[in-house]
């Protein structure tokens, strides 16, 4: 199973599941999949979804220490 089908399945689990946190930040990470798409304008593979999931854990944790 493809990063953005897992991403999508765990969405609507998290939908149904009713577990808000969860779906705000795999919400949060699709929109910075699909941004990075946008600008790239094509769609990304599997090590394209972790480089960006990558840039948006350190930029977190960046302004977790602030």
């Amino acid at each position: 199973m493809a990063l953005r089908e897992k991403l999508e399945d765990d969405i609507k689990t998290s939908m149904r599941s009713h577990d808000q946190a969860r779906l705000d930040a795999l919400r949060f990470f699709k929109n910075a999949v699909l941004a990075v798409e946008k600008e790239q304008k094509k769609e990304l593979d599997d090590a394209g979804v972790i480089e960006v999931a990558t840039k948006q854990a350190s930029d977190q944790i960046g302004r977790a220490h602030v």
